[in-house]
Order: C-alpha cells, then structure tokens, then sequence
C-alpha cells in the first residue's frame, strides 16, 4: 500500500474522514491520521509506518520507496549535519534543509512528498523524475488539500469537480492530459521533476530540479552495452527486497525478459514468481512467456482474460483511474496484478525501457527519417497524427495515412463548450541525433502516463509496481549511447539487446515488440455496449454535468 493525502489552514480536520475513505485500498489504517493546528496528514506505506516524520520545524509524509541513499548519506555527512542515517524520513528532511530543492536529485527512489512548514504552514509538494507516484492538489483561497488520487479531493471539497471541457478536448486529440493537469478546473497534479511551493496567502511556485538532456559520447556498441549490463544489473538488485517476495509481470518481450534473467542471474536459488495475461491460449505473449518461466525455473500463472469480465470490471478500473486514458492493455494489467497481489505487494515491471532505447514502431519511423532525410515530408505528418489524431491539411498526405492504415479514419470527437484548440506535435528539427532528441522529452510527458495507469491499477490491490529501468544510472547512461545503438530503422533496441546477452539467450533476445491488446470481436463488443448502455445514459450523463 502507498499513498499520501493532507489538508493545511482548514478549521475541521474530521472534514477529510470521507476523503480518506476514497483512500483505503491505498492507505487501510484510517487511525494514523495525524493532525496538527490548522490541518492533518496521513502516509502509510508497506515498509514503512513511522509517519509523518518530523525534523524541526518540518514535517514530511511520503508514497516512496527507496533503492539508494547513499548519494544522500555522503552528501549530509560532508556537511557535517547529525541525522539518523537508517530514517529515510529523517534523511529526507536533513537533505531538504540542507539542500532545498537540490536534494531531489540526490535521491534513487519512486516517490510523491509532501513537506509542511508548522510555523509558516508553507507546503511543499514533490513527484519523482518520471512521475511513478500521483499527486495531486487544490486551492482555496488560502486552504490547500492534497492527496495521491483526486476523487478525495474531490470527496472532501466537491465544489472543486467542476469539468474543464477544454482539457477533456485535450484528452480526446492527444489520448492523456497535460504533465501538470486533471479534468477538473481547479485540481492540479504536481508535475514530474518538480517541486511546487504553495504559501498560506495563496501563491504558488512551481520549480523543475530535473531536466532529462544529451551528453553523448562516441564509444563503441561494445563499449556500451557492457556499461549498460553493469548498470542494469544493479538496478535489478536494488529493486529486490530480501523480505518481499520475488514478482516479474512477464510478456514475451525483451524488455520483461531482461528483468527476470537479471533477477535470476542475482538470485539463482530464490522462488521467483512470474504472471503474464492474454485473450486467448494461443495469444503468443502467453507462449512466449510460458517457454521464457520455463527456461528460468518460475513459479509461472498465465492468465486468460475473457470477455465477460468487462461488465464487472470496466466500471472498477474507471474509478480507480479517475483519467479516461487507458486501452484494454490496462485492463490486462488489471486482472494480472489482481492475480499477483495474492503473491506478494512489490511486482517488477519493464515500464521506460521502450523511451529510453527507441523501442516502439513511432521510434522506427523516425529512425529511418534520420537515415534518409528526404522522406520527412511524409514522416512528420505521419507522426504528427499518430500523436494527436490531426490529418495533415495537405490532402495528399492525408490520402497517403488513410492507404498506409487500409481504413476509413474517423476525426477524434469535438467536445461541446470547449475552445477551438489545435494540437500539435512535431519532430525535432532535422539534424544529428534526431531520434534521442525525440527520445530525451519523453519523461515530462509521455512516460508519466503510461506509468500513472500502471500505478493506478496495481494500487487498487495495495501493489506497488517498480520499473529497474528508471534506475537513476541507466538512465543517464542511455542518454550517452548514439541513436544508432539504440534503433537503425531496422532493428530496435540494439544495445539492451546485446547488454543482456549475458543472462538472456539469443532465442529470446531477438524476440519482436508485439503489443499487448484484447481482440476487439463480438464478444468483446457486446460486453462493452453493456456496459455503456447501463452507465452512460442520458439522464447519468447530463446529471454530472456533461
């Protein structure tokens, strides 16, 4: 479990009792509450249960887990400053007075923070470099009420679900909502890499202490993927818990695949459990996955997702993920981490490995722009609408999409009431290094919300779903390795592919990206319709405003 929800300058703090309520597959001890004059806080975590912490005049509550202090410990030690090196809590808050904002890139952690000043009762809300933890906030004139899903906001101050439609038009071009956004007018989410300061007289500052950017190197393919073994190897080790058990959602893909061989090759005894979803039993991420268990010695569940679990399902799956940004590859992550919560809490995921070495079929498409300069006439339109449903005005581009595809394109719904917005998304400018500079902008946006639907649904069963490669070390080592490394227009992923060949055989390395889908037949439909006759009436619709 995990999660964090606050309130600050409110004079009844048995006002967020219904909020905590919303909270409970997040945070199941309501009696942990803690409340101080003029607000109350709660952090539960599933290793930790000493919050809120306290150091001085602060206070901090957390949604973290931590793989590497000791950049930390070094850094406070130098300083001199007396801490309590075993508390993360009191860590933190040493690093914060000493560091300030600063600290943030001194931590190897998944985390959302908040940090309360009890004299000023300045708040202080803060996500991780990829956003792996939700936090979101809202304002009041000088109330401030926070928490890891909005709909407790929203349960203890409903005057703050009024719908912006102008975001919702947003959602509906680009399939996600702005890094620092929600659907509602007034409740934000704090962005990924930042800090937001909010004061009692009601002004806000929002500062990035993170900014992904290129420092290449000209080393050799050889050279790099050796760096990259080591590096992923000890994420690997930092994100296994001698106390927890051992959980890898497989799919029939690298980058699963690298996990669980590094986990195998740092763990050859230890029981490993491994889960993989399809719609049927001759889904070939089932096969692949099952002969993958087989090879490392597992203790495998595949799973096969029917249709007939949409009905009690989908309605589930909304409420947990407040935002409309999923495909049925959510609802497999669903039911999977459902069946692995009765494992253990902690499952390993290969989420960030596609943004950091050019592994989707966009990233091949670019690569081969960079090849050959002359057909990005085509290819940055092409982008452009896979990104945000736009078709080029040019009406022979358009064509030349709808025949690419072989299907009519339907436009992307217009939302009644929102602003004539146009969305645009475009390639870098053409030049070296075309695809990491595409590569390098993909945590502020893009990653975050692949990531908060994954979060969001291995929470509803108190699971915490943790990726070794957003690993502060492979990360900085992928944004040194040349495009060419990483995808040539013909082949993907290149250099985590040779990087593993040292715990991953050649059979499974140079296994394709297949993406994980539920077949859309009739069976498939009918169930949706169901669910969408008995929940989207008009009389339901009109009475939430829409």
């Amino acid at each position: 479990m995990s999660g964090i929800i606050g309130a600050i300058n409110i004079a009844d703090n048995r006002k967020g009792n219904p909020a905590l309520a919303c909270l409970s597959h997040r945070m199941p001890n309501k009696d942990s509450v803690f409340e101080f004059e003029g607000g109350y806080l709660q952090g539960d975590h599933g290793i930790s249960h000493e919050q809120p912490w306290h150091r001085n005049q602060w206070l901090l509550v957390a949604d973290i887990d931590m793989f590497d202090m000791q950049d930390l410990v070094s850094k406070v030690q130098a300083a001199g400053v007396a801490c309590d090196a075993d508390s993360s809590g009191d860590l933190l808050l040493a690093g914060w007075e000493l560091l300030g904002g600063e600290l943030f890139n001194h931590i190897e952690a998944d985390f959302a923070l908040a940090l309360i000043n009890t004299k000023t009762l300045q708040l202080v809300l803060v996500r991780d470099r990829f956003g792996t933890r939700p936090l979101y906030y809202y304002q009041q004139q000088s109330q401030t009420f926070f928490a890891s899903e909005y709909k407790a906001i929203i349960q203890q101050q409903p005057e703050s679900a009024r719908l912006d439609v102008d975001i919702l038009q947003y959602l509906h071009s680009r399939k996600t909502v702005p890094a620092d956004r929600t659907l509602m007018q007034e409740i934000y989410q704090v962005p990924p890499q930042s800090y937001v300061i909010i004061n009692t007289d009601g002004t806000k500052s929002i500062h990035r202490y993170w900014q992904p950017t290129l420092s290449l190197r000209n080393n050799s393919l050889e050279y790099f993927s050796n760096q990259l073994a080591a590096a992923f190897l000890g994420a690997v080790g930092k994100r296994i818990h001698q106390d927890q058990p051992i959980i890898v959602s497989l799919s029939g893909g690298i980058d699963s695949i690298a996990i669980l061989g590094a986990v195998r090759h740092l763990e050859p005894e230890r029981t490993v459990h491994t889960f993989t979803v399809g719609d049927n039993n001759q889904d070939q991420e089932l096969v692949w996955a099952e002969k993958v268990a087989k090879y490392y010695g597992t203790e495998h569940c595949p799973i096969v997702l029917k249709a007939d679990i949409l009905a009690e399902s989908l309605p589930k799956l909304a409420w947990h993920l407040e935002d409309p940004i999923a495909r049925t590859e959510t609802l497999m992550g669903y039911v999977l981490a459902q069946a692995a919560s009765k494992v253990g809490r902690i499952i390993l995921r290969g989420d960030g490995a596609d943004g950091l070495f050019g592994g989707m079929p966009r990233h091949t498409l670019v690569a081969r722009a960079q090849r050959w300069p002359f057909i990005r006439f085509f290819v940055d339109p092409l982008y452009g609408f896979t990104q945000t449903g736009v078709l080029p005005q040019n009406p022979v581009t358009g064509l030349a999409i709808k025949t690419l595809l072989g299907r009519k394109i339907p436009p992307y719904p217009h939302v009644t009431g929102a602003r004539g917005l146009t969305y645009k998304t475009q390639l870098p400018p053409a030049g070296k290094e075309l695809l990491n500079r595409l590569l390098v902008s993909s945590p502020h946006q893009a990653l975050p919300m692949l990531l908060q639907k994954m979060e969001r649904v291995h929470a509803t069963f108190g699971m915490r779903c943790i990726s070794p490669f957003l690993d502060k070390q492979v990360v900085e080592l992928a944004y040194q390795i040349p495009s060419k490394f990483k995808n040539d227009g013909n082949n993907d992923k290149i250099v985590l592919r040779k990087a593993v060949a040292g715990f991953v055989p050649a059979e499974f390395r140079s296994r394709p990206k297949h993406p994980q889908r539920i077949k859309e037949d009739r069976a498939f439909c009918d169930q949706l319709e169901t669910v969408a006759r008995s929940l989207l009436t008009q009389d339901r619709v009109t009475a939430k405003g829409l």
